[in-house]
Formats: structure tokens, sequence, C-alpha cells
């Protein structure tokens, strides 16, 4: 489809209400879009990615929402990361903190590591850095990674459907 078409089809305005946008960590799901979307129904839910980011490396970049979406050679939905919580080199991308709703929890405040524990069980690693403490959990429909600061704050949240 060429870019005309894409333009025709997609609304380029961003969602304005946080309520529109959700994280859904039980189902691997981002706003509403699972691991079985591709690049056109992303744009259409979400609008056209940042120039700044574009398409790079099949990456769908939206830094005034805090997402990133991860496209494959097919044209699907690879994954998606969330910044919860800017951090130096997500700040100087121009990202924002995610504002939408976290589910299965509800509200616009990120998860806690326990939290995601509960939702997710025992991580299958951890690791405590001098900067950040990285969590991962390896299920068979995705590898979740989360990203704490050392104060405990979520900084984001990364979901990568071909572990």
């Amino acid at each position: 489809m060429g870019l005309i078409e894409r333009l025709l089809r997609i609304r380029t305005a961003m969602p304005e209400e946080p309520r529109l946008l959700s994280v859904n960590l039980a189902t691997f799901r981002i706003c509403g879009l699972g691991s079985g979307a591709d690049s056109e129904e992303v744009e259409g839910r979400l609008g056209i990615p940042s120039p700044s980011g574009g398409h790079r490396d099949a990456v769908l970049s939206y830094p005034e929402i805090g997402l990133q979406i991860g496209v494959g050679a097919s044209g699907a939905l690879s994954g998606f990361t969330v910044v919860a919580n800017p951090d130096a080199s997500t700040a100087r991308s121009g990202f924002r903190p995610f504002q939408g709703t976290w589910l299965p929890w509800g509200g616009t405040r990120p998860p806690s590591e326990a939290a995601l524990i509960r939702a997710l069980g025992r991580p299958s690693f951890r690791d405590c850095r001098d900067d950040e403490i990285c969590v991962e959990w390896s299920r068979p429909a995705a590898l979740v990674a989360a990203d704490y600061a050392l104060d405990a704050s979520l900084l984001t949240i990364h979901v990568d459907f071909n572990p």
C-alpha cells in the first residue's frame, strides 16, 4: 500500500485520552493488538509512527505516547516496548511516559515488580546492576523483560513474541 493510501486510511491524530491506550500483560496485547496483528492494524489504531523512529529496523515508534512496536519480516507484530518512566536515553529520544491503562490491574500506575510476579509467576532471570534491576519471564507466548530503577519505579517493559 502506498503512502497516499496509508494517509487516507489512517487517522493521523494520536489518541488524546489515556483510556484509549492499554497494555495487557496477562494476554500480551498492546492497545488490543496481539501477535497476529500487522503494521497496518497498528497504524490504524495508533496513527502514523514518528518520522524520527518511523520504520527503522522494523520498529514503529510512538514517542509521544511512550510506545515502540516491533514488526517482523512478515509484517506481523513481533513485540512491543512500553516506556513507563523515561530514563536519560529514552528521554533524549523524545519518549514520554505511557499514560494508558495497565491491565490486568487497571489504572494508569505502572505495575511494581511484585505485581508482575503475581501476574506472570516466578521470573526466569533477575539481575541487579549499578543503575537498574532487570527482571525477565520466559513464557510460551512471549518473553517479558522489565527494567526498574533502583528506587523500584518501572522504566520500561518489553514483550517479545519470538522468544
